[in-house]
């Protein structure tokens, strides 16, 4: 898995190496800012959204609960009216009339039982009638007709008896349905109206002689409802009048503010939903009526008094409006936020973008040999930095092109100079055999030691071709060199030499002390006019060989010392001193100093001490 993963990450650094600068940073933004931002703005509004749903559900399914309470506590008036109706003895004894009692049927003749029915119902507002029923068939209700006919048709009687509660509440019952022995009263409409049915049980039995029916006027929920409503003045509630209704088991309406909504049966919708409908699932308070057309949060609260619910339909829409004013707010300031933190990245991706292109543009105007291109850059960053660093690199890059074209050009005129020079060393090797032998036979031993020299100064200088050869050669080279010199200036000059011996195996550049030699012939003893010396020392100092070649000539001239003022200095020490830097480094080469109190010149080479040949190749001293 691990190793999975690595090739993953490798994957994806490569195919971002292949994007330019700007993708790159455009893929930094989105991933680092843009997405986290919109995460981040997700997960917070869905979460003060749920948090929103179950709080203002909860308030309000406890504002429509006190609702229910305080209609319920004016329907138990209601309940209690039924109740004393049901066990007064008078409706006892008139139910469990089984022959004639003439002391009862005076009371009610004489109008008294109507008079305590009236007595009692009257305390309600809303009262319109009173049934008292036995299974006989023994009827009495306002307006007070009577009738022995049998009720086993009778739908409502049939519906109260087969309920296993003692009270009921029955709502959109039709009054066709009700009794059709009987017509309604005409006080007011009821065609659907709310019955509260009691069983009336015996006075030496446990057996339901027959039932109370008081008839409630069908707006009474309803006007109760209103009531509350104006109550509480609905200053932060969004249930609405005409989206709170009642309703009974079976699902039907009981009451409504619209009179055309009783005894009609809620939506299939709204019956699925009284089954899965929770507090703590927002999803199920959802739910859509009309066809899909209208999208409704349902509440409901039952009623333990009448077993009925009450239902309120609140608009989705009206209900999110503050959490959707929330959102706006939220995207609002995540734009802002977006908007901001672009043209700051913007800005920020000039910033480096702008540099980059010029050290770009510089780079192409260098690929064109053009070393005198400067980047200007004003920051003070790393890429300030960058810049500078480049300008130097770019500065030091056509110095060094320059340096290596002067010293190109100096290899070839040296080059030229050696080809117009060219000698072959065989030729020259016969021809000095040749004059050595001439002079042998004239017994000229002052001629044969010079060519003997002359001949030992081009062998040990040419070298095979070779440019390296150790102390020793060097040292035999210049002592060739030497004997020819004295040859020539007959004893004005004599020379020195102080050896370490242990520096012969050592490397070194040929032909390098023999133009220091000639240098203080030349500019140091001779100009004196008198006769002079010279010093050639050899030794080892903390792994390095110097040499050093010192005169008592007149000391250096004006143009010497301006010439080394200004660095440069005649082309045999030029020479030596660039072959030296060539071979062992430019921390090594040639320096040319006065003598000691001004008298004279000193020439020194130093050079790494490193192993050449084996030190064993003839010495010619002097």
């Amino acid at each position: 898995m691990k190793e999975h993963w690595k090739k993953f990450v490798n994957r994806m650094i490569r195919i971002v190496r292949r994007l330019g600068l700007q993708k790159r940073f455009l893929l930094l933004v989105v991933f680092a800012v843009i997405f986290p931002l919109l995460f981040l703005e997700t997960a917070t509004f869905f979460s003060v959204r749920r948090v929103f749903q179950l709080s203002n559900y909860e308030n309000m399914q406890q504002e429509l609960d006190s609702y229910n309470v305080l209609v319920n506590n004016r329907l138990r008036e209601y309940s209690s009216v039924g109740n004393k109706i049901a066990t007064s003895l008078y409706t006892i004894k008139m139910l469990e009339k089984t022959s004639s009692d003439k002391q009862l049927d005076d009371f009610i003749q004489t109008n008294e039982y109507y008079k305590f029915l009236d007595e009692w119902a009257g305390e309600l507002e809303d009262y319109i009638a009173v049934e008292v029923i036995n299974k006989r068939g023994f009827i009495a209700y306002k307006p007070y007709q009577f009738t022995d006919s049998r009720l086993e048709e009778s739908v409502l009687f049939s519906h109260i008896m087969s309920l296993e509660e003692r009270q009921v509440w029955l709502g959109a019952f039709k009054w066709e349905n009700t009794d059709k022995y009987s017509s309604p009263p005409s006080r007011k409409n009821l065609q659907y109206p709310l019955i509260i049915s009691t069983k009336v049980k015996g006075a030496y039995s446990s057996d339901y002689l027959g039932c109370v029916n008081l008839y409630i006027d069908q707006f009474l929920l309803s006007d109760l409802l209103s009531e509350v409503l104006n109550y509480r003045e609905k200053t932060s509630s969004l249930f609405s009048e005409e989206e709170l209704f009642f309703i009974d088991r079976s699902g039907k309406i009981v009451s409504h503010k619209d009179p055309g909504q009783i005894g009609t049966y809620i939506e299939k919708e709204l019956k699925e939903n009284l089954k899965q409908n929770k507090i703590d699932q927002p999803e199920s308070k959802v739910v859509f009526l009309n066809g899909g057309r209208e999208k409704k949060l349902v509440f409901y609260s039952e009623s333990k008094l009448t077993g009925m619910r009450m239902v309120a339909l609140v608009d989705y829409k009206e209900f999110y409006q503050v959490i959707n004013q929330i959102f706006k707010m939220m995207v609002f300031f995540s734009v802002l936020v977006l908007v901001v933190a672009g043209i700051v990245s913007w800005l920020y991706f000039i910033s480096i973008k702008k540099p980059i292109n010029q050290i770009v543009a510089g780079m192409k105007q260098v690929e064109k040999n053009n070393f005198s291109v400067v980047v200007e850059d004003e920051g003070k960053d790393e890429l300030n930095y960058l810049t500078q660093r480049f300008n130097k690199m770019v500065n030091r890059t056509g110095e060094l092109i320059d340096q290596k074209i002067s010293m190109e050009t100096e290899k070839k005129d040296a080059e030229l100079r050696v080809l117009e020079e060219q000698i072959n060393p065989h030729f020259l090797y016969n021809t000095l055999d040749m004059i050595n032998w001439i002079a042998f036979e004239r017994n000229d031993e002052k001629t044969c030691h010079i060519i003997e020299s002359l001949s030992e100064f081009y062998r040990t200088g040419l070298n095979s071709g070779e440019r390296i050869y150790t102390v020793r050669q060097e040292i035999t080279h210049v002592s060739a060199y030497i004997e020819i010199q004295k040859e020539r200036y007959q004893g004005k000059i004599k020379y020195h030499f102080d050896i370490q011996e242990e520096t012969y195996p050592y490397e070194m550049v040929k032909v390098a002390l023999q133009p220091l030699v000639e240098n203080a012939i030349v500019h140091g003893i001779i100009p004196k006019g008198s006769k002079g010396n010279i010093w050639i020392a050899v030794k080892m100092e903390n792994h390095e060989i110097l040499f050093r070649v010192a005169d008592d000539g007149q000391g250096l001239s004006e143009k010497q010392t301006m010439e080394k003022k200004s660095g440069r200095s005649s082309y045999g020490l030029r020479n030596v001193d660039a072959r030296i830097k060539m071979y062992f480094g430019e921390d090594y080469g040639v320096r040319l100093e006065p003598g000691e109190n001004g008298n004279g010149a000193v020439s020194v080479i130093r050079i790494p001490a490193r192993m050449g040949g084996d030190g064993n190749e003839d010495l010619i001293g002097g």
